[in-house]
Order: structure tokens, then C-alpha cells, then sequence
């Protein structure tokens, strides 16, 4: 998968001393050909994640460069966490491969060295409420590290490069930063300046994102920051067909109980056949290619899509595909898997009409019947709104290739 050698290990895993030793700096020669790290988040089973990293692969691809694909977790099975908890982590293999992706494991900014640019990729891993909660737990989980105090301090290292800046280029592209940081009063002022000082272009996956990250940065920040969208709009479009009598499906992310009677009453009026997208949370390593090029299939011919789940919506707009959203009402983004992303990915695209939140004191009953009548009302189907989604999401996504190209190659 990867171009080009792989990249040299210089520090063993620094678990042992819960300290990472760090070394920066280091001047670049000129004119060298670009040699990209690609830092990727956390991906086993997700199709949604695998789209995004996937969407890495063509972009850097396309780009005739060299480039390796990282990841700082990779999931173990129970003698893995038990090697890492007696730190034999030595026996356990660096590399981890998905689908048609390769991985190499980061767990020191020193493998940085070997890299002209560094770009931290998708989601949500510069973010500190992920660093401080699901990547933290993820390490003390799978024995990796010692301490809850060890493992943040591992990701301010990896993610906010807070023992200096690489000698290459940095830059952070489709991060999500919707999170209200003032909840967390001074807990992160530390990563922000970091990242403030290390990074040189941020371009965060949506406007929300940009203007809260410009809120929160240093005044004497100097990194550049422009918007930016999900990377996996960048992923090549599945040629579109005429669309068969049935459209795509996928719950799992609000919580809502009765999915399977709201699909029932969907395809009732409106007289097509509900497609389940079974396998989005449960690819499987040695299949991942053929499950999602199935499920990609099955999108590129529905007539829309109804889903709760975030990367099901951004890949059904990406190639065209009409989309109803659905989830719970929400201020801010909360966690990882939080509804407000996707009630500001439906804004973003001009597709407000088709987003509904399920409030408060609503029952999912009286939610639900909102949802048909306006699936029965076709408003997703409606020429006007579907052309001007369809264009919107084509304009962002080529600003996003070309901020993109000038942050990385300019």
C-alpha cells in the first residue's frame, strides 16, 4: 500500500518510564520529495472510518509521493494486552493491516524524523476531550500504559507535539473541534498552545469547527487556520445509477428503539424495499474491501438514505445519494459519537430540510411520525433541494482538495 521504504524506529515503546524521550528539530533539506507520515484514528470495523482512511490512500496516491499510514492503537487480543502489561510489547507486531490498508504503529514522535510532512488525518485525534477520554481509556484498556497520567501524556506528545515541533510541515486536515472547550476551563490551554506553536495549517472539517478552533488558539498562534470538510468526501465517487426501487438504511449511534418499525412504515409509504447497511459497524480486517465496496454499491443505487450515523450520511452526499438524518437534539458536540456533527454536516450542505432532531420531551413516537411525513413529502427527492445539496457538497469538496493541496504541497 504504502510508497517508498518504511520509515526508521528510533525509541523503543516508552511505556517503561511512562516518558517519552524526544528529540526536534532538525532542519530539512530543501527540495527534498515529499515524505508524508499520514496519522489515521482508531479503525477496527467501522466502514465509516475505513472511508476516511481509505480516502487517504487514493489522495497521497494521487500525489506521487512517498507516504505511510499510521496509527497510535492498535487492538489486541487478551495475550497482546497481557504482553503489553508485562511490557514484552516487543513480541507484538508494529504494523496492522484492514481491507487494503497497511498500517505502521506511532508511539513516538521520534519516527517523525523520517518524514518531510506530518498530517494528522480525519476525525477527531488533535481534539483533547478524545486525547482525555477515549484514547486515554484505550491505552489503560489494552495495558499499554501504566497510568491515566502516562497515557494523556502520550497523546499530548503524538497529537499536540508538546515536546517541539517536527523539522517538516505539520498539518491537521477533517478534524472535528465542535466541542464547548470552556466547559473545561483551563484543563487544555497547555494543548492549545502547542498546537498553536507546532502546527502549520489546520483546515477542520466544518465551520463550526474553524470558528470555535479560532476562539480557543493563543493569540500568539501560528498556525494557519481555513475550512476544511470530513477527508472522506476525497474518497473517488461510485458511479451513480439509476436508482432501484429501495433505499439504504443504518441505525446505531442515537439510541433510538423502535429503527425497525420506522423502516417497516418508511417502506410502506412509499412503497420501496429497505436496504440494510449490516456490515457499516463490522468489517471484517480480511473482507473490509468487499463489504464496503457492497455497501458503497447498494448506496449509489437507493433512492435515498435514512440513517442516525454521521459517515453513512457523508458518503451518501459525496456521491449524490438524497439522505434523511435523524438524531437527538444537541447544543454542542459531546464524546465522539455526539448528534451535533451531524446536524452541522446537514447545515454545512444546505440540506436542513432534511435533518430532524428528536427533542427533549418528544417521544420517539411522535419523532418518528415527523420522519415519515416528511419521508412521505419526499423533500429529500425534491429537485431543488437535491440539486442544490448535490452542489454544495461538490463546491466544498474542491475548496477542501485545494486548501488541502496548498497546506500539504504549496
Amino acid at each position: 500500500m504504502t510508497e517508498g521504504r518504511a520509515g526508521t524506529d528510533h525509541a523503543e515503546c516508552p511505556m517503561k518510564k511512562e516518558r517519552i524521550p524526544i528529540t526536534r528539530n532538525r532542519s530539512r533539506m530543501p527540495g527534498t520529495r515529499p515524505r508524508i507520515a499520514v496519522v489515521c484514528a482508531y479503525n477496527p470495523k467501522n466502514a465509516g472510518m475505513y472511508s476516511v482512511d481509505l480516502a487517504a490512500q487514493h489522495y497521497f496516491s494521487g500525489k506521487g509521493c512517498a507516504f505511510d499510514l499510521f496509527v497510535t492503537q492498535i487492538k489486541r487480543k487478551l495475550p497482546g494486552r497481557i504482553a503489553n502489561r508485562l511490557r514484552l510489547d516487543k513480541i507484538l507486531s508494529k504494523h496492522q493491516r484492514f481491507g487494503t490498508l497497511r498500517f505502521r504503529l506511532l508511539y513516538n514522535p521520534n519516527q517523525f524524523d523520517d518524514y518531510t510532512h506530518v498530517v494528522y488525518w480525519g476525525d477527531f485525534t488533535t481534539n483533547p476531550v478524545y486525547g482525555a477520554t477515549e484514547y486515554a481509556m484505550r491505552e489503560r484498556k489494552g495495558g499499554v500504559s501504566a497510568s491515566y497520567s502516562a497515557a494523556l501524556h502520550k497523546w499530548k506528545a503524538l497529537f499536540a507535539l508538546q515536546g517541539g515541533k517536527p523539522a517538516g510541515r505539520v498539518v491537521s486536515a477533517g478534524q472535528n473541534f465542535q466541542h464547548d472547550f470552556n466547559e473545561y476551563g483551563s484543563d487544555f490551554d497547555d494543548v492549545f498552545a502547542s498546537i498553536g506553536a507546532c502546527f502549520d495549517h489546520i483546515l477542520p472539517r466544518d465551520p463550526w469547527s474553524a470558528a470555535n478552533l479560532l476562539r480557543t488558539l493563543p493569540p500568539s498562534s501560528a498556525c494557519k487556520v481555513t475550512p476544511g470538510l470530513d477527508c472522506a468526501f476525497l474518497l473517488p465517487v461510485t458511479e451513480r445509477r439509476s436508482p432501484r426501487p429501495q433505499f439504504c438504511y443504518h441505525f446505531g449511534r442515537s439510541g433510538f428503539d423502535r429503527t425497525a418499525a420506522l423502516v417497516g412504515a418508511v417502506e410502506a409509504r412509499s412503497g420501496l424495499r429497505g436496504v440494510a447497511l449490516e456490515d457499516w459497524f463490522t468489517l471484517d480486517p480480511t473482507r473490509a474491501e468487499m463489504q464496503f465496496t457492497a455497501m458503497r454499491a447498494e448506496l449509489a443505487q437507493a433512492r435515498f438514505v435514512l440513517t442516525d450515523t454521521y459517515h453513512v450520511s457523508v458518503n451518501a452526499m459525496a456521491m449524490g445519494v438524497p439522505v434523511y438524518g435523524i438524531g437527538r437534539h444537541a447544543a454542542s458536540q459531546t464524546g465522539t459519537l455526539g448528534d451535533f456533527k451531524k446536524q452541522t454536516l446537514f447545515e454545512m450542505m444546505q440540506a436542513q430540510p432534511c435533518y430532524f432532531a428528536c427533542a427533549e420531551d418528544e417521544l420517539e413516537a411522535t419523532f418518528f411520525q415527523r420522519v415519515l411525513a416528511a419521508v412521505g413529502a419526499q423533500e429529500a427527492m425534491q429537485p431543488a433541494t437535491a440539486d442544490t445539496v448535490r452542489e454544495t457538497v461538490s463546491a466544498h469538496t474542491a475548496a477542501f482538495r485545494t486548501a488541502l493541496d496548498e497546506a500539504v504541497f504549496g
